[in-house]
């Protein structure tokens, strides 16, 4: 992603017609407009989410993986909870299914963040795939 400070410069250019360096546009702003006002507003502006949505980092924290993989199987909470022989840790151990639960978290997080295969622009598509087909209860 660029640089919000550049986005707001490229903004305010084409606003004004003109190149925008520092200091270089003071003169085409409205009377009582100073320049780093101006572009403190478009940089906050670009940094803000619309209205209904959040913003999180397109690449997810260690934590934010391990809370989500959590919210599936609480056991994964419990350090040590898998490693118990009942739940087949001669096989697989606690730390494997946390391990393998923090990649499925990592492929969900992409689609939330659309690095995955969802995107905006498919909305349609996928809400049509999970609404139930007529007469089906």
């Amino acid at each position: 992603m660029a640089d919000p400070m550049q986005q707001a410069r490229e903004l305010l250019a084409a606003e004004i017609g003109a190149p925008v360096t520092a200091g270089s546009f003071a003169g085409s702003l409205p009377a009582g407009v100073h320049a780093d006002v101006a572009l403190r507003a478009i940089t906050a502006a670009l940094r803000s989410a619309p209205e209904g949505f959040v913003m999180v980092p397109v690449e997810p924290s260690i934590g934010v993986l391990a809370s989500m993989a959590i919210r599936r199987d609480h056991g994964l909470g419990c350090p040590g909870y898998y490693d118990a022989p009942v739940f087949g840790a001669e096989n697989v151990g606690h730390q494997c299914r946390m391990e393998v639960a923090i990649g499925e978290a990592r492929q969900q997080y992409a689609e939330v963040v659309g690095k995955g295969f969802y995107s905006l622009d498919r909305e349609g598509h996928y809400a049509g795939l999970a609404a139930r087909p007529q007469g089906v209860r």
